[in-house]
C-alpha cells in the first residue's frame, strides 16, 4: 500500500523536508536520494537524512501527491 511520507535531511548545509509517496520507508530514502541527485546533482553521500515520518496524504504540501490521493 502507498502512502505518504515526508523525509527531513541535510545536504550542503541545508535543510530540507520533502514528500514523497512510497511503499515504506526504506523506499521513500531512496526516492528522496534519486531526487537530489537527479535535479540537483548532489551524491548520496553529500545527504544526511534525518528523519522519516508517516503523514497522511492531506497534511502533504505537494500537489503532486493529494492529486494521487485523490484530495485535489
Amino acid at each position: 500500500m502507498i502512502s505518504a511520507y515526508r523525509v527531513y535531511g541535510i545536504t550542503k548545509g541545508e535543510k530540507f523536508s520533502i514528500d514523497v509517496a512510497a511503499v515504506d520507508e526504506a523506499h521513500a530514502i531512496e526516492k528522496v536520494y534519486a531526487n537530489l541527485g537527479s535535479k540537483f546533482k548532489v551524491k548520496r553521500t553529500a545527504i544526511k537524512i534525518l528523519k522519516v515520518e508517516k503523514i497522511p496524504f492531506s497534511e502533504t504540501k505537494s500537489k503532486v501527491l493529494k492529486q494521487l490521493h485523490g484530495e485535489e
